[in-house]
């Protein structure tokens, strides 16, 4: 801790991740790309790389990272987990006893499956370098074992609760002595003050964006001959990983919905299946669904694109079709940034960064009747669409810079060091 007192040398905190992939090692990267070097030396760790580009962009910035080389694994208390066994044994009192034996056995059952195995590693990396502060990147579910060494050795740590999660005893416990809690909106808080974490002991600090530059008319048009549109189409834009509860099945309906309506209506799907079975057949049922609507003209499948900002740029409207709450919304604040005009689903936490009718619009989840509806109106009102573009545009300028989250953050890990 000589660090704090000495100005010339900046405090070196480990950022702490289990996997290279998704919203949440973006959010990472734009943290400690960011950071204030001269007051704070960033190092990376993660259980498992799969994104090389991902290491090599830290890398080239000068940010050291490494990996505990461990297999990947799933908490015992993941939405998959809540979804399979939550949703069947909570309907009563008992069951919910039973449900939070059953989640204790099989948390301490992964625990000493899976989590062992990181503690002998992880020991003899913080022992090497000698951080001053561990920023874990996701929640208690995720970080067990990490933060059973961060109390074993003494080193503060601070969670940045991404997702809702179902704790289990197991997990309250090695995240007692969690100096800090970030939330990324106020229904993950509220999640985590319903299971009994404190309200004094956390904060929101919503993820952010740099807004790009707002693309030309040419490169607009350039972006839709790719897929064989032009100015006279009205194209709707999804983007999301094809996992089921991200409602691109209810995206889909909608345009059938409005497809005898709205001719020149197109829709582009961008994102690609997760690595398991069940998002590789949530995939299909997406194609074989546009097939059977006789939508295989006004639907594409554009799979991963590194360009997905760009798309939205080029798009009349963003969708977001989420079904069940999102823990933030990142896309939607990436759809807002282009100043294209968002639709959007009225859960989680969506409500911390749109207001209705203001800077975007909210549908039901899962009501793909409303979402046609509202996106038919605004095909046809041009002038609602580009207020709500540039509304939306300025929101996220105001309330979503990087430059803002960077100062809380660096606020928090001055006062968990000072206490």
């Amino acid at each position: 801790m000589d660090r704090l007192n000495d100005p010339s040398k900046p405090l070196k905190i480990c950022y702490l991740a289990r996997y290279t992939g998704g919203g949440s090692a973006i959010s990472l990267q734009t943290i400690v790309s960011n950071l204030d070097r001269s007051r704070f030396l960033p190092i990376v760790l993660f259980h498992r790389i799969k994104n090389h580009e991902l290491v090599a962009a830290l890398r080239a910035r000068d940010i050291p990272v490494f990996s505990l080389t461990e297999p990947y694994y799933f908490s015992a208390t993941s939405s998959a987990f809540k979804v399979n066994v939550t949703g069947r044994l909570s309907r009563s009192t008992w069951q919910r006893k039973l449900l939070s034996l059953y989640q204790l056995g099989k948390a301490t059952g992964a625990f000493i499956k899976q989590d062992l195995k990181l503690i002998r590693p992880l020991l003899h990396f913080l022992n090497e370098h000698q951080v001053d502060l561990i920023h874990f990147n996701s929640g208690l579910s995720t970080h067990r074992a990490d933060l059973l060494v961060s109390n074993w050795l003494g080193i503060p740590a601070i969670c940045h609760v991404r997702a809702f999660e179902t704790l289990t005893p197991l997990e309250r416990f090695v995240g007692r002595k969690v100096k800090r809690f970030f939330y990324i909106s106020q229904a993950i808080a509220q999640d985590y003050q319903n299971q009994k974490i404190a309200p004094h002991r956390g904060q929101i600090i919503h993820n952010v964006v740099s807004p790009p530059p707002l693309i030309t008319p040419a490169e607009k048009m350039a972006l839709r001959a790719e897929f064989g549109w032009d100015e006279t189409h009205f194209v709707v834009v999804n983007v999301g990983r094809l996992v089921s509860w991200k409602g691109q099945d209810v995206f889909i309906k909608a345009i059938d919905c409005l497809a005898p309506r709205l001719p020149h209506l197109r829709g582009l799907l961008v994102g690609k299946a997760d690595d398991n079975p069940g998002s590789y057949n949530y995939a299909q049922n997406l194609q074989q669904l546009v097939t059977d609507k006789g939508l295989t003209d006004k639907v594409i499948f554009a799979g991963f694109r590194s360009d997905a900002v760009r798309l939205m740029a080029a798009a009349d409207v963003v969708v977001h079709s989420a079904t069940t709450p999102e823990p933030f919304g990142r896309v939607i604040i990436e759809g807002l940034a282009t100043g294209t005009a968002v639709v959007a689903t009225n859960d989680g936490g969506v409500a911390d960064i749109i207001t209705p009718g203001v800077n975007g619009m909210l549908v039901t989840p899962g009501d793909d009747s409303e979402m046609a509806r509202t996106i038919e109106e605004l095909a046809h009102n041009p002038t609602l669409r580009a207020k709500l573009g540039q509304a939306g545009y300025e929101h996220v300028k105001e309330n979503f810079s990087v430059a803002g989250q960077l100062k809380q953050l660096e606020q928090a890990y001055l006062a968990c060091l000072t206490r």
